[in-house]
């Protein structure tokens, strides 16, 4: 097989050849479907992304295509079928988007499906028709209404698209159910979520997480509505600083004050729900919803970061190793944000304008030690947490660097004192130079061609 491949006339280039003979390496031209390896996954990725030896990689996706469906590996199939309509996009105009996955939707017509390729195929084409939301205006829809399509997906309604996205899932979490979880290999390519799991995820998990990122990103649900009233107001803050226990009881309650939101926090019920038994997975659940209302309700609420703090405290203290990481990683970041109110600013612009102080506010004094100190007392619990350790690493760089920043205001009078403002950090010596400003020197002539004005408002600067 690789002979045949290596007459290919596309071949002759030298960066091609090495790239077939990197693949042959990894036994890239096997097709025993039984162990197609990350690595030769990763070259298939590369090579898709780089727009490089795409029909060579379409045609060895085939291959494995039909060596998988044939052996029953049915998550490799259907990762073929993901990057063979990858490789279509690429090479077809815009307007074929939904041509090209087509035969999506007339596989999952197909009776007697596999359970394992229609758990697949209809996350896949979910995560199809938020990327056409995401990157098509509805002036442009109608370009992609081709001949053809089974399905009109162009001319359905917001409401409508909506509608066959949820099914979509709906139709993913039955087939989740009805599927094994084999803990040896997990689709995990089927997660768009970018933010990481600290449990190892089933297939109903990887179903969940992104249901509930399209309901978070895509839907623009108003969270203003929870505390419309009074009585709403002081449920929410009560809430953003209750136990873990204590949320999760209440959580349902969300469907008492009426709004748009109470569909998703069944979800999120019903995912704590389903870890009942491991107790670890459930808790770190309840920190993603913890924490998505805080999000959202941080500018709405004056207190919510003193509530959530509370909140935070409390996780540090877990006995759960992924709860205690991520206080531990929240509880740093909130207190190195704050830590930014404790110099005040000094620079006004035509759109803001804060009152000229040389006063610091000692409420945020040290925060920035806080959180390196938080780090550096739990930092081993990060050593299972791949992600959370890098971005703490990278968190405690930005305490430890030295920064220094000067800001002026815009607006100045002619002959007056330019008022400024200098921001340091780590900073042991700081070296300065004094300039005079004049505004009766041109200004020089400069590479765009425009004549120096002396009339500008743009000034000079000499060395005194």
């Amino acid at each position: 097989m690789q002979k045949i491949l290596l007459q290919h006339p596309c071949i002759k280039l030298r960066m091609r050849k090495l790239f077939f003979l990197i693949m042959a390496a990894f036994g890239f031209f096997s097709l025993n479907a039984q162990s197609i390896t990350a690595a030769q996954w990763q070259l298939v990725d590369t090579s898709i992304l780089l727009k490089k030896d795409l029909q060579s990689t379409e045609n060895i996706l085939k291959e494995w295509k039909t060596s998988s469906l044939r052996d029953g590996h049915y998550y490799d199939a259907a990762r073929c079928y993901s990057n063979l309509i990858k490789i279509a996009d690429l090479r077809t105009e815009d307007s074929l988007f939904f041509r090209n996955s087509a035969c999506l939707d007339s596989a999952l017509k197909t009776p007697g499906l596999p359970d394992a390729l229609q758990y697949c195929f209809h996350l896949m084409q979910t995560q199809r028709l938020r990327q056409f939301l995401y990157k098509v205006s509805s002036y442009t829809r109608m370009n992609y209404n081709v001949k053809g399509l089974a399905v009109p997906y162009p001319l359905m309604k917001p409401e409508q698209f909506d509608s066959v996205i949820h099914l979509h899932y709906e139709e993913a979490l039955t087939a989740a159910l009805r599927l094994k979880t084999d803990n040896n290999y997990l689709p995990l390519w089927l997660i768009a979520n970018t933010e990481p799991f600290l449990f190892r995820p089933g297939l109903y998990d990887i179903v969940i997480s992104e249901q509930i990122q399209y309901d978070t990103h895509y839907k623009n649900l108003d969270y203003r509505k929870l505390v419309e009233t009074a009585k709403n107001r002081e449920l929410v803050r009560s809430w953003l600083s209750m136990s873990q226990d204590g949320f999760m009881e209440v959580i349902d309650s969300l469907g008492d004050l009426k709004t748009p939101l109470h569909n998703k926090y069944f979800i999120y019920s019903d995912w704590m729900f389903r870890h009942a038994a491991d107790r670890e997975a459930a808790y770190y659940i309840e920190t993603i919803v913890h924490k998505e209302l805080f999000s959202k309700l941080q500018y709405e609420l004056k207190d919510a970061d003193s509530l959530y703090e509370i909140y935070l405290q409390k996780l540090v203290r877990s006995p759960y190793g992924a709860v205690r990481a991520t206080g531990v990683y929240q509880l740093a970041g909130l207190w190195h944000t704050q830590s930014g109110n404790y110099t005040t600013s000094y620079y006004r612009s035509w759109m803001t304008s804060f009152p000229a102080s040389n006063g610091f506010n000692e409420k945020w004094r040290l925060h920035n030690k806080k959180a390196l100190d938080l780090f550096l007392d739990n930092k081993s619990i990060f050593d299972s947490f791949g992600v959370l350790r890098a971005r703490m690493l990278n968190l405690e760089k930005q305490i430890r660097d030295t920064d220094y920043v000067v800001s002026v205001e815009e607006n100045n009078l002619p002959g007056k004192n330019i008022l400024g403002q200098a921001k340091y950090k780590n900073a042991s010596r700081i070296y300065y130079t004094l300039y005079s400003v004049q505004n009766n020197i041109p200004r020089k002539r400069m590479n765009t061609g425009i004549p120096a004005n002396r009339k500008s408002s743009y000034m000079s600067l000499k060395q005194a």
